[in-house]
């Protein structure tokens, strides 16, 4: 590889992180272990082995997280060999980047540090979570795609949504496909001793979602909200409930200003308000007044076009959600700024 490369050519070959994808990795990494504000894990913090990026498109993130040492490998999975190849590319590409952080450094040692990071970051091509073994990842991501198609991957494969790992399956799991041998070392060949943490990111169809969610018992542990431009997205940190996640989940709960207890037999369902609405934390959430009054203009605007009584009174509920919700965050943001 050329050595040349400057970093605005580097940008505009790889490309800088959203917003949309900078809060998908800040809440990959919040959950891994305590991240700076950058996104990036402390050091001997713990760390994800393997993130799995679902329709990682050009694997931008998965890049990312490898760089900021949120997790040890990546796996970036596209359903397209179109999107996959520029994945690789891209990953061949950012190995480049290591020149500003380690200026000083001979032809040799960086020639090293690109194939590491090649190595980390594996590609593959195939459809949802087909493309993993179970217990392989203990970070899923899937992001950009509709809540109804979310809820199909996670119910197709509920295997590696929910970890369950075969014991002593290893050759099984090198028989199936290309798997690498490194991915399978230490942790990794005893399998998740949890279920993995998913990072979801629904473009529309979130209320689907959060039913789907706790339907088939997975913890929603945190929503949050991400304005880029005049578009809002939702990201969700969510969990199987097995025994062995219980305590953690109640831990992370304890910290926070929302609360989504856990219990052994059964999750904390939403309100029928909270499935149209969500669950944010407006000190946590500033774009969430902004997202709150743009959906309630959306609604206001073609209500009166619905010309069934039934579905017009049930429109005019979720407006109420919506105008009780934008009272409540308006009163929390006040009483907190009245602090300062």
């Amino acid at each position: 590889m050329a050595k040349n490369m400057s970093r605005e050519a580097m940008e505009k070959k790889v490309g800088r992180l959203s917003p949309r994808l900078e809060a998908i990795l800040k809440a990959a990494a919040d959950f891994s272990a305590n991240s700076s504000a950058e996104g990036t894990i402390a050091k001997n913090a713990k760390k994800y082995r393997v993130l799995a990026d679902i329709g990682t498109d050009h694997a931008y993130l998965p890049i990312e997280a490898i760089k900021r040492g949120i997790c040890e490998r990546a796996i970036a999975c596209d359903v397209a060999e179109g999107p996959l190849k520029a994945a690789a590319k891209n990953v061949q590409a950012a190995a480049l980047d290591i020149e500003d952080s380690a200026p000083n450094m001979n032809n040799a040692a960086l020639d090293t540090r690109e194939v590491a990071l090649c190595e980390k970051i594996e590609t593959r091509l195939g459809d949802g979570l087909r493309v993993l073994h179970p217990g392989e990842a203990d970070c899923i991501v899937i992001a950009g795609m509709g809540g109804m198609n979310i809820c199909e991957i996670l119910a197709s494969s509920p295997q590696i949504a929910k970890g369950e790992l075969r014991q002593g399956n290893r050759e099984n799991m090198l028989e199936h496909g290309n798997l690498n041998h490194k991915m399978l070392e230490g942790e990794a060949a005893q399998g998740c001793k949890k279920p993995p943490q998913l990072i979801l990111q629904p473009q529309h169809g979130q209320e689907e979602l959060r039913r789907f969610l706790h339907t088939n018992m997975y913890t929603i542990i945190e929503e949050t909200l991400v304005q880029e431009r005049e578009r809002f997205y939702v990201i969700m940190v969510a969990q199987a409930v097995t025994d062995a996640c219980i305590d953690e989940c109640a831990d992370v709960n304890a910290n926070t200003d929302i609360c989504t207890s856990v219990g052994t037999d059964n999750v904390d369902m939403y309100s029928e308000a909270e499935y149209f609405t969500g669950r944010f934390s407006p000190k946590k959430n500033p774009a969430l007044l902004p997202y709150l009054h743009k959906q309630h203009e959306k609604i206001s605007q073609f209500i009166n076009n619905i010309p069934h009584p039934t579905e017009q009174s049930a429109v005019q509920t979720r407006l109420q959600w919506l105008h009780e919700l934008i009272d409540r965050a308006t009163g929390l943001i006040c009483h907190d700024f009245r602090k300062l």
